[in-house]
């Protein structure tokens, strides 16, 4: 069972008895929740070589602290845990206690303080050997969140990495002030952009409009990357179909136009209405279809620059013609005919799959 698996079971039983919980001591909490956790991350909690209950810190100067678990990889010490009932908000002096057996044995880098429901994640970030004040990552087993289940790899024993967890501890650090500031731009962050644009001295309402611009200026940057990346996706994903039918046509041989050749045919006007993503400029590529009495949709039965070619592509050939480089950008084409009975346009589809109306243009014609 993968770390992903294990802590998703946990999250399941603790969700399954969150009401039982809430009602509960400290160690309910510790049984449904935190030695299962303990266990997820490889740790025996019946071998005492790597999982130790009720430490004392014994240190001189602060007094005789106390921690409910610390866990050891071999003889090396990977973390201290402090447990608190389901109930109990983790505040300021459940924060304490556990500062006070950490910066007792610097020996332990990283700590962490539950109720059971959550699990923060402590280091000494700011000052070497002193416990921060705020969490680098916070596991919520009532919602969790897969990216967080995946830094928590570097905790397991197996995979146990000190300087990974400490830069991914980093990493989700700047995370929140990147948060924090794209939320609320501080002071100092709207100075600095305004500086880039704003020859003379910024005076107080200067920096009250420039804070507004900077929070609009990022949302639209985000919002423009977004969409960038999604239109990348499609693209690929576009230029994976067609690549796909250029094989399957190329493997099934280029007698298709011989077979459709002995039959009756006919050619039919054809056209895509082609306007590129965030344009309002269209471009209308046209081709003939070659109609014949049993044709299927991705055969190829489109004429298009002096070839017989499948609708996928000779669609990307038409608008490579009009974008060079871009097969698809708007995720689908649909190549269109008139159809006889309605005047309108339909999609080619029609003539493959309805016999009746393909019969009727080969007579016509």
């Amino acid at each position: 069972m993968s770390l992903n698996d294990r802590l998703h079971k946990i999250s399941r039983n603790v969700r399954e008895q969150h009401q039982l919980l809430l009602r509960a001591d400290e160690g309910a909490a510790i049984r449904a929740s935190v030695l299962p956790f303990i266990e997820a991350l490889e740790f025996d909690p019946k071998s005492l070589a790597e999982v130790r209950s009720e430490v004392t810190a014994d240190a001189r100067s602060t007094g005789r602290r106390k921690v409910d678990y610390e866990i050891y990889r071999g003889e090396k010490p990977i973390l201290i845990i402090e447990a608190k009932p389901a109930h109990k908000p983790l505040l300021e002096n459940e924060w304490d206690q556990l500062k006070g057996y950490y910066n007792d044995k610097p020996e332990f880098k990283f700590g962490i303080l539950t109720n059971g429901l959550e699990f923060r994640f402590y280091t000494d970030l700011k000052q070497h050997n002193l416990m921060d004040k705020e969490p680098f990552m916070t596991l919520d087993m009532l919602n969790l969140d897969a990216r967080l289940v995946n830094e928590l790899r570097w905790f397991t024993k197996s995979d146990y990495d000190p300087e990974q967890i400490l830069s991914s501890a980093q990493k989700l650090a700047i995370s929140r002030v990147l948060s924090q500031e794209f939320n609320q731009p501080s002071r100092d962050l709207v100075k600095h952009f305004a500086g880039q644009v704003h020859s003379s001295r910024l005076s107080e309402s200067d920096i009250q409009r420039y804070a507004r611009l900077v929070k609009q200026a990022w949302r639209d940057f985000v919002e423009s990357e977004i969409a960038s990346r999604l239109q990348a996706s499609e693209i690929k994903e576009s230029l994976a179909s067609i690549q796909q039918v250029e094989k399957q046509t190329q493997a099934a041989g280029q007698d298709q136009f011989s077979d459709i050749a002995q039959g009756m045919q006919v050619r039919v006007p054809i056209k895509i209405d082609y306007s590129p993503r965030g344009s309002k400029q269209r471009h209308k590529l046209r081709g003939t279809l070659l109609l014949a009495d049993n044709i299927g949709r991705h055969q190829n039965i489109i004429e298009y620059d002096g070839e017989l070619l499948s609708p996928s592509e000779a669609a990307g050939r038409a608008i490579r013609s009009v974008k060079p480089g871009v097969a698809n950008p708007n995720g689908w084409v649909y190549w269109t005919f008139v159809n006889p009975n309605t005047g309108e346009d339909d999609s080619i589809d029609l003539l493959t799959k309805d016999e009746d109306l393909r019969r009727q243009i080969l007579r016509q014609r």
